[in-house]
């Protein structure tokens, strides 16, 4: 008699924070409820997010700020960006998130993926993470639940779209003929990892729905393009085989952390740490030629400890622009960590988040704020250079006394809630 137990099916959910930027604003500042609201990039460049208002107005996403503004007359509110509030609400949703879920992957500043493989009521539980993230962070998400990350991210597409629904949508609670004609009824570009060159060469396949790619046969498209759009015709059939990292798309983020071997108590030790992990993430960015507009620096205490207080915490630092200099980075983390730290605790771990990446070749021209000088790439080439080929840390940094003074232009910035004592809101009895 076989004993043994039946397999867990395997389930992903893709959480999403809707409209991410303009939620954090609205966290914040209720009164943006209900009102067309857009965030500008660095500088007060273009458009990077927009309340549904201001989709329903006809602003459209990533255009020049001083198109929009005739919108003002219509009512548009424009805000700067303020990615230390950003960060700051994106580490809180990601670790209510992270408690609720045996495994997690970040996958960008306002997404993650949660593995519910054997939770019996997926749903539910779906609900409760929406019910919590809104009532502790004040955030608006939307859940999707599939048996691969793919369909996952494919439910969390439908839910976004549903008017009437409760923001989870199920992928694998449908029966086989729903399930067909809703494929059927999504263009095949909204598959996780088919950007919009892989769309053309698909229609130009006649591959035009998410139904066609279900339905291809995954070696022959892989002749045809390459391994990875192959395996996610093998994701939509069912098959989980694609990590984060397998997905062809732009990388948004960039992490270094570890747990370290034995209790650290002293903020030098610290220090060392998370100048370690910057400083190898700044080097990462550079092997991949990107940069980096924001990074968090995160510490937390040993868990399920008995009797001892626990402790975890993370900052969010904005750059006045974007860089991928170990120097600047470095100092900024040390920044973050001193804002954070706290002393008594016995720390367990510490790590360093790199978001707002770009290539380098995306620079914006600003004489206020240059970004990284053709010196400063010459001096990080020629260190990266020395490490390959004498080994790891043949070359490292010290620590920085002056990071620079440099500042965006945010004349429409918001005040810094959760990272500034002199912008906190003042209540009068």
């Amino acid at each position: 008699m076989d004993l043994a137990p039946a397999p867990v099916k395997p389930l992903f959910a893709l959480v999403d924070c809707n409209n991410f930027y303009v939620s954090c604003e609205r966290a914040f500042q209720p009164h943006l409820n209900g009102k067309p609201v857009v965030v500008l990039s660095n500088n007060d460049g273009c458009i990077i997010s927009r309340s549904a208002e201001a989709k329903a107005m006809g602003v459209r996403m990533g255009i020049p700020w001083h198109e929009a503004r005739p919108y003002l007359s219509q009512g548009l509110i424009a805000l700067s960006s303020n990615y230390a509030l950003y960060g700051d609400l994106s580490a809180r949703v990601m670790n209510i998130l992270g408690d609720m879920a045996p495994r997690q992957e970040i996958y960008s500043i306002d997404e993650t993926f949660l593995d519910l493989s054997g939770v019996t009521a997926p749903e539910t539980l779906a609900l409760a993470m929406r019910q919590r993230v809104l009532q502790w962070a004040h955030m608006p998400t939307c859940v999707g639940l599939g048996s691969t990350r793919t369909r996952a991210k494919l439910a969390n597409h439908v839910a976004k779209k549903q008017r009437d629904g409760n923001g989870v949508f199920n992928l694998e609670a449908l029966s086989l003929a729903d399930e067909q004609a809703l494929l059927a009824s999504l263009p095949v570009g909204e598959v996780w990892g088919v950007g919009f060159r892989w769309q053309e060469k698909l229609q130009r396949l006649r591959i035009r729905t998410v139904a066609d790619l279900c339905a291809v046969d995954a070696d022959w498209l892989r002749a045809q393009s390459n391994v990875v759009l192959a395996r996610t015709v093998k994701e939509l059939q069912g098959v989980s085989c694609l990590s984060v990292e397998d997905v062809a798309e732009p990388q948004q983020q960039l992490m270094h952390s570890r747990s370290f071997g034995h209790p650290v108590t002293e903020l030098r030790h610290l220090e060392e740490a998370v100048h370690d992990f910057i400083t190898t993430a700044a080097a990462k960015l550079r092997q991949r030629g990107l940069q980096t507009a924001m990074l968090s620096v995160s510490i937390q205490t040993y868990t399920n400890r008995g009797p001892e207080t626990q402790y975890r915490n993370s900052a969010a630092v904005p750059l006045p622009a974007p860089t991928q200099d170990s120097r600047v980075l470095a100092q900024l983390a040390r920044e973050g960590l001193h804002r954070i730290f706290r002393p008594g605790f016995r720390y367990k771990k510490a790590g360093v988040l790199l978001t707002a990446l770009s290539g380098v070749e995306q620079r914006q021209l600003d004489w206020l704020n240059p970004g990284d000088s053709e010196r400063s790439r010459a001096l990080m080439a020629a260190v990266d250079g020395i490490n390959r080929g004498m080994g790891r840390n043949a070359v490292r940094w010290g620590l920085p006394t002056d990071a620079g003074h440099w500042r965006m232009r945010q004349e429409r910035r918001s005040p810094r809630f959760t990272s500034a004592w002199e912008e906190l809101k003042v209540v009068k009895a």
